[in-house]
């Protein structure tokens, strides 16, 4: 037959059981605490890997833009004298259209047979005067004919006043045709410029849009980047918020653990100090028992 477990060492198992359990938990927070963390610890890793290319995009985009001012300010130097030719290719183009306008109402009013009208009339004259000295004729015919004459001469005076006076107006449109030359000569000269200067702003310009295309996408991604980066550190904070929380626990139970242990210290001291004091009063008894014994063995009186 066994002999009964004492009734102190069965509370002494129950204690260390409990404390087992205590110490067993607090393990299993502080590995999911630990656990929590090193999650925190990777989504930050990855957040700060995400921020970092993120501001490496930011940069190449400063550095594309940084170039794009001096390109701008090169094309629109071009495109200005572009402008200053193509107004002055436009005032002779003007200038010599205006000057057309007023050849074609000057020839408007040009006879251009007249020419030839007035060696017609020259040579009818001379007919007429050579007739009035070979041929025979009364005097009536020969003053009809004279008087036809005069009238022919009267005629051939006034064509031939209108003669100069229209090779004076062909010298001055001869005159306009080469100032109209002149002008579309001077305003192709000037067009030349306007597509030189318009070619080379162009090839500035087409490297200012390049850069903007590149610095678009380079927006784009960097935008994506920092969406990445936001949903990360989102994650991450939410997990660092879960490590306060497990390690609030955490705290919770080893300072219960830590409050049991005190606690049982204090019995198990208790104990010990009730044992002593148990022991202590044990020896004086023996003591008093050992004197009385004394006493009845001479005969003495028992005093308590």
């Amino acid at each position: 037959m066994s002999r009964p477990v004492p009734r102190r060492k069965r509370e002494k198992d129950a204690e260390d059981d409990k404390g087992q359990q205590r110490r067993k938990a607090i393990q299993s927070a502080e590995k999911v605490h630990q656990s929590i963390i090193d999650r925190r610890n990777e989504l930050n890793a990855d957040a700060r890997l995400l921020r970092e290319e993120r501001d490496a995009l930011n940069e190449e985009r400063k550095n594309a833009l940084a170039g794009v001012d001096k390109l701008k300010a090169e094309r629109d130097a071009l495109v200005r004298k572009m402008r200053e030719h193509k107004k002055r290719r436009n005032e002779y183009q003007s200038k010599a259209r205006s000057m057309i306008e007023e050849k074609r109402e000057r020839n408007k009013n040009l006879n251009r047979a007249l020419p030839k009208d007035v060696q017609v009339l020259d040579a009818e004259i001379k007919s007429l005067e050579l007739k009035q000295q070979t041929v025979p004729m009364s005097l009536s015919a020969e003053k009809d004919l004279i008087d036809k004459i005069r009238d022919k001469m009267h005629q051939y005076i006034e064509m031939q006043k209108n003669l100069v006076d229209q090779e004076s107006i062909i010298e001055d449109l001869d005159s306009l045709n080469a100032s109209i030359d002149d002008l579309f000569k001077k305003a192709d000269e000037e067009h030349t410029y306007v597509v030189q200067y318009y070619q080379d702003s162009q090839t500035f310009h087409e490297q200012v849009v390049e850069i903007y295309n590149s610095v678009s996408y380079l927006i784009i991604e960097a935008n994506k980047k920092h969406a990445e980066f936001i949903e990360v550190k989102k994650k991450a904070d939410a997990q660092h918020q879960k490590a306060l929380e497990m390690r609030s626990k955490v705290l919770s139970l080893k300072k219960e653990d830590r409050d049991e242990r005190q606690q049982a210290r204090k019995v198990i001291k208790d104990q010990a100090k009730a044992v002593d004091k148990a022991l202590t009063d044990k020896k004086e008894l023996e003591k008093v028992e050992d004197k009385t014994l004394e006493e009845l063995k001479k005969g003495g009186k028992i005093s308590f």
